[in-house]
């Protein structure tokens, strides 16, 4: 993606030609994306700048999407903060906090043993992963 990341995302869809759907993006539907608010504050001579925020860093993730499923990561040098924004039609509310627990225990356990594999990586907690071995999956809501 870094290396044609010059090329127009107009270009792409025109050289792909997917089959168009005009209730849905012709590519993706779920977008991922990413800020880091780190410190860039500008210093000239004879002239310091700094930026401020208009709303909180918690309010930065934007309120609607075009897409069924858009995930914020903000990342404030602190704390790495999630938000989903989705299309109400397609997933429920509980549907949504779920999966951003199940990533938010993926990165908790990354980050305790950045070196485990792949299929060691846990997407659920390990008294949710006893509920379901006894199969009372109606109590993970």
């Amino acid at each position: 993606g870094y290396a044609h990341q010059e090329v127009p995302f107009e270009k792409v869809v025109e050289e792909l030609q997917p089959e168009r759907d005009l209730s849905r993006t012709p590519l993706f539907q779920v977008f991922f994306n990413l800020r880091n608010f780190a410190d860039t504050s500008l210093k000239l001579p004879g002239l310091v700048m700094e930026k401020f925020a208009l709303v909180s860093d918690h309010e930065r993730a934007e309120v609607r999407s075009n897409f069924d499923l858009t995930l914020h990561a903000i990342d404030d040098d602190q704390e790495l903060h999630l938000s989903a924004v989705y299309n109400a039609d397609l997933f429920a509310a509980e549907t949504i906090n779920r999966m951003l627990a199940y990533l938010q225990t993926l990165l908790q356990s990354v980050t305790v043993r950045p070196d485990q594999k792949l299929a060691e990586i846990p997407l659920i907690t390990d008294a949710e992963s006893t509920l379901l071995k006894s199969g009372f999956t109606q109590d993970l809501k």
